[in-house]
């Protein structure tokens, strides 16, 4: 099921206003060298975090980003992950919960090309061996991303074109004990 979006506001000052009226933000402002413009330019970026989606305006424009199923779960159950089913109905709440947070309609919102879909499977063999040893190759692809295995993560992933594959062991990383394979492709 679709997992991480990142969708920007049309307009930064429009939601800037309606963040500011409504909540609290973050503020972070700092300076940087531009080479275009030669000379030390100041930036600041407002933030706010609806569970684990976070909004942030800065110089450039406005958006909002992360995992949709995880905004689910912590809304509805109050659970910190996204190892569980997450059915469609479950995704248009997601939608409805969060348009409800910002204000603002998630209709009139851009989609970025950076979409995750995932997909949590139960499995009765050892995950570890099955990744470590066993995933090889994706489409003729070798592994492109490979970090040590540790207590929380053991992990590989393919990138192929626009997109990547990554295949992990989920329950390792959120719910210890269960043998939970993620597969994830991002666009």
């Amino acid at each position: 099921m679709l997992d991480y979006i990142k969708a920007y506001f049309p307009d930064k000052n429009e939601i800037f206003g309606i963040m500011k009226d409504n909540y609290n933000l973050e503020k972070i402002s700092y300076t940087r060298f531009d080479k275009a413009e030669n000379a030390l330019v100041s930036y600041e970026t407002y933030k706010k975090e609806f569970e684990n989606m976070e909004l942030k305006i800065t110089n450039q424009g406005a958006y909002i980003h992360n995992s949709l199923h995880h905004f689910y779960n912590k809304t509805v159950y109050g659970i910190d992950g996204n190892y569980n089913d997450f059915k469609h109905s479950s995704l248009v709440n997601a939608i409805d919960f969060l348009e409800d947070r910002i204000n603002f309609p998630v209709d009139k919102l851009e989609l970025s090309q950076g979409l995750e879909f995932g997909l949590n499977l139960r499995v009765p063999f050892d995950l570890d061996e099955f990744i470590l040893d066993q995933c090889i190759l994706y489409d003729f692809c070798e592994v492109s991303e490979f970090p040590p295995p540790t207590e929380e993560q053991v992990y590989k992933e393919f990138q192929k074109g626009n997109y990547r594959l990554k295949i992990y062991h989920k329950g390792r990383q959120q719910c210890k004990g269960e043998v939970i394979l993620r597969i994830e492709i991002k666009f």
